[in-house]
């Protein structure tokens, strides 16, 4: 019999379990240091991307020539896209900044390709490893590189829908007035679109101010007196405003392109009550046009000295209709209104261009408040009975109306009550609004891109968001200050542009 103290195995199965599992310790260290790895390099990979990204749709703050701080800035901007994507020591991980470097060239048009811009972006680092005890390496190098061509797009049309509301003359943050702000945000914007434009490229804006109406001007500059179905008042002048023509009685719905050629529209004007007798129901009326915008429309042009001097003129007055602008930002960027024959179109035979691939059509809407009607003692216009109210609309009303109490039926957006002393009524608000979302989507369905941006105070524009929100086929902004309308506009500009990824 053997002695057990000799023969005794079962200490053994131990002493195995012992070196096995250092063993599988060892290989499971390994497998989840390969794991990081790949995590690492992928999220290093997505942080580079969005950086160069978001660093291209910024150029259109550089000039072709920045200056060195210009530059630096914008690289520190870029930057801060890669460390929100990926955090400082990310599962570890080591990246020395100086070892994270982007830059941006410059091309200049040639006969192979159009001007373009070209941003590079290369990072490497290192991850230490689980395993560096047992091994002599103690990281795994991580690295990664890209690069994007930006290049601006090769035809535009935009209009800019721009409120010259009397609201515009108050105060934004700084001290000047909004109007003073959104002028030198859009001649900003002017000049980042004019100047980045590829070579032989076709960059054509137009200007559509509005209050409550819009005073159109054709592609000649000239008051369109053949695009209306009535004639003027004896001895009257007329300043180009223009009321959207009914169907079937009520306002056109959905809301329509319309042409000159149908001769739809009327001329607008309001009344001056000089007297009223009660019993025999006898206004007395004098032609005016006090609620119609001051400064005129600037049909599509690629001349930068015409689009800055149209908005250098603009002049505040009036309330708000934003469906207005929209409408006339629409019609301005509509194929079906290119002729040469003013008494057919806008007086252009090449612009509008018909829509392609390599053309976009664009639309920026700015605002300053809500949709707000005028007040009850502004009334009438272009034949008895009837309610032509400065949002250039014309509603079915009698007599009795008028003098009472103002509803009227502007199915299918809603009633249309025009405000007293008491300000704005909510319920003509909601229609407004149902009216301007019906012309953003009709436009939309045009393959129309639209941007927003509610500029001021956010008490005054906040009811005005969600509606603009529905309207935009992109991205709606709230602009509370100087500084923040001209970002907008910049940043609407670098997404105006052509920018993808090659490496």
């Amino acid at each position: 019999m053997r002695n057990n103290l000799f023969f005794n195995d079962r200490g053994l199965v131990s002493m195995t379990f012992v070196l096995s599992t250092g063993g599988l310790l060892l290989a499971l260290m390994g497998a989840i240091d390969v794991m990081r790895w790949a995590t690492v390099q992928g999220r290093l990979q997505d942080a580079m991307d969005a950086a160069v990204l978001a660093g291209g749709r910024n150029l259109s703050n550089l000039s072709t020539n920045p200056t060195p701080d210009q530059l630096a800035a914008w690289k520190v901007d870029a930057m801060g896209y890669f460390t929100a994507n990926l955090p400082t020591d990310y599962m570890g991980s080591i990246l020395d900044p100086k070892d994270v470097q982007i830059d941006v060239s410059y091309a200049p048009a040639s006969a192979n390709a159009p001007s373009h811009q070209t941003i590079s972006m290369h990072a490497t680092g290192k991850l230490p490893l689980l395993v560096s005890g047992f091994m002599v390496r103690k990281d795994l190098p991580v690295a990664g590189s890209n690069e994007a061509i930006r290049i601006p797009k090769n035809n535009l049309e935009l209009s800019l829908v721009l409120d010259n509301t009397g609201s515009m003359n108050d105060a934004i943050s700084g001290g000047a007035s909004k109007m003073s702000a959104l002028k030198g945000a859009a001649t900003s914007l002017i000049d980042d679109l004019q100047s980045g434009s590829a070579s032989g490229s076709s960059v054509n804006i137009g200007i559509v101010p509005f209050t409550y109406t819009v005073k159109v001007r054709d592609a000649n500059g000239d008051v369109p007196f053949n695009w209306l179905n009535n004639s003027l008042p004896f001895g009257s002048s007329w300043a180009g405003c223009m009321t959207e023509p009914r169907t079937g009685g009520q306002l056109s719905r959905p809301p329509a392109l319309l042409n000159p050629s149908s001769r739809p529209f009327s001329a607008y004007y309001d009344t001056n009550v000089s007297r009223y007798s009660w019993y025999g129901r006898i206004m007395y009326r004098d032609f005016a046009q006090s609620g119609c915008t001051r400064t005129p429309t600037t049909f599509l042009t690629s001349d930068t000295s015409t689009l800055k001097s149209s908005i250098n003129s603009m002049t505040p007055n009036g309330g708000t209709n934003i469906a207005s602008g929209v409408l006339w930002g629409w019609r301005m960027l509509a194929p079906s209104w290119r002729n040469a024959n003013t008494a057919l179109g806008w007086g252009s035979p090449t612009l509008p261009q018909d829509s392609t691939a390599y053309l976009t059509k664009a639309m920026i809407i700015i605002t300053d408040g809500v949709n707000d009607p005028p007040g009850y003692d502004t009334f009438n216009s272009p034949g008895t009975g009837q309610l032509t109210t400065y949002s250039g609309e014309i509603v079915s009303q009698s007599a009795q109306d008028v003098i009472g109490n103002y509803a009227a039926n502007y199915q299918p957006y809603g009633p249309y009550y025009p405000h007293a002393y008491s300000g704005v009524d909510p319920r003509t608000t909601a229609s407004l609004n149902s009216l301007t979302l019906a012309a953003c989507n009709a436009a939309k369905a045009q393959g129309i891109k639209i941007w927003a941006i509610a500029f001021g105070n956010w008490s005054d524009v906040s009811a005005s968001m969600p509606m603009l929100q529905s309207c935009v086929s992109e991205q709606a902004y709230f602009a509370p200050s100087n500084a923040d309308l001209k970002k907008y506009f910049q940043s609407i500009a670098g997404q105006l542009s052509q920018l993808r990824l090659t490496k």
